[in-house]
């Protein structure tokens, strides 16, 4: 319903786990939360499964069991990929099943959250970029909004904003924010650390996939480290049902 604009890109930034059930993607990072590129399948609640490129499993939710308990509809046929081992397969339950649901605006993307904002969180790999990563709520309050327009990310619709952290930008976990800014940093650094030389990038831009609300790029306009950030490559997705 209607066009991106400012306050939609802040509703889809606060509607990811309410589009999507299951995901699977590739992903890449420039800078401090740089590594191997990774390709991962995600279900909701609590499901998981991470590989590097060459198909080496390097992190499984929850972790393999000897003896499955049921068969239940795995990821991987969303993607065509060979299937998840048995392990995968099991019964989709409700993390928090008295987490309250969001209030949603006509277009169907979501206003107003409530209840611990942590109620949603997918499984975490390394730190807690990839959780804000996956739900970038963070990125619907405390910034200003320079720019914003629809694009086209790895062939799939997305918004992209061109944004600046405020003071009162609230990242996930302030040592690994998907705005690696000021602001976080003076969050999680003791007055006796030292400050990255050469300061921290003032305006980022940031691209939310316009069906699953997920961030799938960062990038760091200027400070030092002018370029940094992720990619995300997403491979498939299913809707999740309200």
């Amino acid at each position: 319903m209607g066009g991106v604009s400012e306050e939609r890109f802040r509703r889809l930034a606060r509607s990811s786990p309410w589009l999507w059930q299951r995901v699977a993607f590739t992903a890449s990072w420039r800078g401090p939360h740089a590594g191997e590129p990774v390709r991962a399948w995600i279900e909701r609640p609590a499901r998981m499964r991470v590989e590097d490129l060459q198909g080496r499993m390097l992190e499984e939710e929850p972790p393999p069991r000897p003896e499955p308990s049921s068969v239940g509809p795995s990821i991987a046929p969303l993607v065509g990929w060979s299937p998840l081992p048995p392990e995968m397969r099991q019964p989709l339950t409700p993390s928090v099943p008295s987490a309250p649901e969001p209030r949603f605006a006509d277009d169907g993307l979501v206003a107003e959250r409530f209840g611990d904002e942590y109620d949603h969180d997918v499984p975490m790999y390394v730190n807690y970029h990839w959780v804000a990563m996956l739900d970038p709520r963070e990125l619907a309050d405390g910034t200003v909004i320079e720019s914003v327009r629809e694009v086209t990310h790895h062939g799939r619709p997305a918004w992209e904003a061109v944004l600046r952290p405020t003071a009162d930008y609230d990242p996930r976990c302030s040592c690994c924010p998907l705005l690696d800014c000021a602001v976080a940093a003076e969050e999680y650094l003791r007055p006796d650390e030292p400050r990255r030389e050469g300061g921290y990038a003032t305006r980022f831009e940031v691209r939310l996939d316009s069906v699953t609300g997920i961030c799938v790029s960062t990038r760091e306009l200027d400070g030092p480290r002018r370029g940094d950030g992720h990619d995300v490559r997403i491979e498939a997705a299913h809707d999740q049902a309200r």
